[in-house]
C-alpha cells in the first residue's frame, strides 16, 4: 500500500473521473473506411477488413485504424479480433493519423503483436520475443491502462502478460487507435465486452479500486478556508455589518482574506472594487427586501446606470407586485402600461406577464400566483439584482459557499449513476 500523499484539485478531480467513468456515451466503434487502399476491403458493417494482396503486390504493408479512439473505462481499455483467414496479421494500437501502409509497432508512437512470429513491436520494425503465434480461428486481443501505460495482448481468453509500456512522450492517451495490420488475411474487430473471450470487467474494477483508494488517501491541505468561505458568502450578499466584525477580528489579515475570497491571492483589484461596493450593495438589497423598489431604482440609475437593461424587467415586475400588495391597483396598472415594461418589439416582458396575472383575481393571496406575494420573491428580485451588479465589476456571480453546495449536491448523482456504487463518507 502507497503512503497518504498530498495531491492539488486537478490531480483529486482527476482521480474521481477515472474511478467514475463508465463504458458508454461514446460513438458506435468501427474500422474507419477512408483508410482503404493498399488492396484493403471493409463490409458494410465495418468490423470485418479482408486484404488479398501480397505486400509487394499491393504497394507495401496495410492497416486499419478505427473511426474513434480506444474506449476507455476507469483507465482500461480494451479489443478483440477474430482472425478468419490468416497470412500475417498485427494487433495494437497507434496514435491517430497513423500511416496506413505500415503494421503497427513498426513506426513511432505505435506497437503490436505479429502472427507469424509472435513477437511484439514497439515504435520500430525491430521485434522481440513475447507469445505463442496466432492464426486462423484464434481470437486476440489487445489492452491498455492508462495508469501505467501498460499494454498487453490475449489469445483465445488468455492473458499473455504486459507486453511494454509505452514511453509518455510516445502516446498521447486521448488519441490512441486500436490498429489493425493486415497482409494477405481477413479479420473481424469487436468492442462489445460482452461477447469477448477475455472478460476485461475485472480490470476495470481494479483499475475503479485503485482510484478510489487513491482518493480516500488524498491527504487534504490542513491550510484551513472556512474563514475565506464565510468571507466570500458574506461579501457576496451584502452583510456589510457581519463582516465588518469578522474583519476587526483579525484586522491585520483582512485584506488577505479579501482577497482570497475571490479564488485569488494575486494582488490585484477585483476583490477590493466588489468590497468598495458592499455598502452601496447592502443599500440596494434592504430596500428591495423592504419593498422600496422605486428607491432601489433610483440608486441603480445614480450608482449602476449601465445595469438597466439587466435588472430593470425584474424590478418593475417586482414594483406591480408591490403596489398589488398595497392594493393600489391603478398604480400596478400604470407600470404595466408604461414603455419600460415592454420589449424592443413592443410586447410585454415574459417577467411582467407573469407578474400581471395577479391581476386578474379578486383575491390575489388566494391564487395560484400568490406566491410573488411571498417575502421570498422579494429575496429572488434581490438576489438577481446582486449578482448583477457583481458581474459588472468583473466579480464572481455566485459565492465560494453556493458553488461548494453544488458539487456536493452532484456527487451523489454521480455515484448513484456509476455501476459500482462508492462509499462517500
Amino acid at each position: 500500500m502507497e503512503d497518504a500523499r498530498s495531491v492539488d484539485a486537478s490531480d483529486l478531480e482527476s482521480l474521481f473521473r477515472r474511478a467514475l467513468e463508465q463504458k458508454g456515451n461514446t460513438p458506435k466503434q468501427c474500422l474507419a473506411s477512408d483508410r482503404l487502399n493498399h488492396g484493403l476491403q471493409v463490409s458494410d458493417d465495418s468490423l470485418t477488413a479482408t486484404h488479398s494482396l501480397s505486400g509487394a503486390a499491393s504497394g507495401g504493408d496495410a492497416s486499419l485504424q478505427t473511426q474513434w479512439p480506444l474506449a476507455l473505462t476507469c483507465g482500461v481499455g480494451y479489443y478483440e479480433v477474430l482472425v478468419h483467414h490468416c497470412g500475417v496479421v498485427v494487433i495494437g494500437l497507434a496514435n491517430q493519423g497513423y500511416p496506413n501502409g505500415k503494421q503497427p509497432g513498426s513506426k513511432k508512437h505505435s506497437c503490436g503483436y505479429k502472427s507469424d512470429d509472435g513477437q511484439r513491436f514497439i515504435n520500430n520494425g525491430e521485434g522481440t520475443s513475447y507469445g505463442p503465434t496466432f492464426s486462423s480461428g484464434d481470437v486476440v486481443g489487445c489492452g491498455f491502462c492508462s495508469r501505467t501505460r501498460d499494454v498487453w495482448f490475449t489469445k483465445n481468453g488468455e492473458h499473455l502478460g504486459v507486453a511494454f509500456q509505452f514511453p509518455t512522450r510516445d502516446i498521447v492517451i486521448d488519441h490512441i487507435f486500436p490498429t489493425v495490420g493486415v497482409e494477405q488475411a481477413s479479420v473481424s474487430v469487436n468492442f462489445d465486452f460482452s461477447t469477448m473471450k477475455w472478460n476485461p470487467e475485472e480490470a476495470i474494477a481494479q483499475e475503479r479500486a485503485k482510484a478510489l483508494e487513491a482518493v480516500r488517501k488524498t491527504e487534504v491541505p490542513a491550510k484551513d478556508k472556512t474563514a475565506d468561505i464565510v468571507v466570500s458568502y458574506l461579501l457576496h450578499y451584502g452583510y456589510h455589518d457581519t463582516l465588518q466584525k469578522i474583519m476587526d477580528i483579525n484586522p491585520a489579515n483582512s485584506k488577505q482574506l479579501l482577497r482570497r475570497c475571490d479564488g485569488d491571492d494575486d494582488d490585484n483589484d477585483e476583490c477590493q472594487i466588489a468590497a468598495s461596493k458592499l455598502v452601496e450593495r447592502k443599500e440596494v438589497i434592504q430596500k428591495i427586501m423592504k419593498g422600496d423598489i422605486l428607491g432601489c431604482m433610483k440608486d441603480i440609475e445614480e450608482l449602476f446606470p449601465n445595469l438597466k437593461e439587466d435588472v430593470w424587467p425584474s424590478l418593475l415586475s417586482q414594483l406591480i407586485v408591490e403596489h398589488i400588495k398595497a392594493d393600489k391597483l391603478d398604480d400596478a396598472f400604470n407600470v404595466t402600461a408604461s414603455a419600460e415594461c415592454s420589449t424592443a418589439n413592443g410586447e410585454p416582458h415574459h417577467l411582467i406577464s407573469e407578474v400581471v396575472g395577479l391581476l386578474a383575481y379578486n383575491d390575489p393571496k388566494e391564487s395560484p400566483l400568490a406566491y410573488l406575494l411571498e417575502q421570498s420573491q422579494r429575496r429572488r428580485v434581490a438576489d438577481h439584482v446582486n449578482s448583477a451588479i457583481l458581474t459588472s465589476l468583473n466579480y464572481q456571480s455566485e459565492s465560494v459557499l453556493e458553488s461548494l453546495l453544488k458539487h456536493i449536491m452532484v456527487m451523489p448523482v454521480l455515484a448513484k449513476e456509476c455501476f459500482y456504487p462508492i462509499s462517500l463518507s
